[in-house]
């Protein structure tokens, strides 16, 4: 029996060794998808591409992982809390991932632009691009160190990335942007919107942690009634 917990001890430090691993592959690729908006980089979009599929398969495995400690190792409460949570955020960080790759194929695709409104707005981009990765990367200390107070803050380093996001279109209202220039504006949207979709996802998982550490499962961002576990 001893030896059997002490597996079971192994494949749960296995777990949370796995999730950190695949958190930081998702904030790599965030970074990656930030620099080639930022630099026109064709190259750094490609390895983005190219490296989904590594998350991919680092998410599956998680999921193996966890489903097979669950029905050999009968976790209960907290550790059946842990297993269930981990599952959860690996499927938040490969959604994360999913939309790097989207921000990635996007630059693939659209024109280069070079006028000054461009570039301005090409420069709030970046900067709620950069305010993300770091919201995801507070994210991942926060479940590294069990920190439910610094999981509890996430959603007040949500509010600049949000206020980024109204710049953004008051600026595009602002511009007269050139006909040719159209598509790229329509193109910059959609990837203001995967940015906020990814720092959704790390207020989410903020939540996870907080559910982790104190059993109570709550909304940050809403007035959702404590339920206890």
């Amino acid at each position: 029996m001893v030896e059997l917990r002490k597996v079971f001890r192994r494949e749960i430090k296995r777990m949370k060794k796995d999730l950190l691993d695949l958190g930081r592959m998702a904030e790599k690729a965030i970074q990656n998808s930030i620099e080639a908006v930022e630099k026109k980089d064709l190259e750094l979009a490609e390895i983005v591409l190219k490296e989904d599929g590594l998350i991919d398969k680092k998410t599956l495995e998680l999921e193996e992982r966890g489903m097979k400690i669950a029905a050999t190792q009968f976790p209960v409460a907290k550790d059946l809390r842990l297993i269930y949570s981990i599952l959860f955020m690996s499927i938040h960080f490969e959604r994360m991932g999913d939309l790097a790759f989207n921000i990635a194929k996007i630059i693939k695709h659209i024109s280069e632009t070079s006028g000054k409104d461009e570039e301005f707005i090409v420069r709030v981009v970046t900067k709620m691009g950069n305010e993300t990765r770091k919201l995801v990367s507070l994210s991942l200390k926060a479940f590294e160190e069990n920190d439910v107070e610094l999981a509890k803050k996430l959603p007040s380093y949500d509010e600049p990335i949000d206020n980024l996001y109204k710049e953004f279109f008051k600026e595009v209202a602002r511009v007269s942007l050139k006909e040719h220039s159209l598509d790229w504006a329509a193109s910059m949207v959609l990837i203001t919107r995967y940015l906020e979709r990814i720092a959704d996802h790390a207020v989410d998982i903020g939540e996870r942690v907080s559910f982790i550490v104190t059993g109570e499962l709550e909304g940050f961002s809403s007035d959702v009634d404590k339920k206890q576990y």
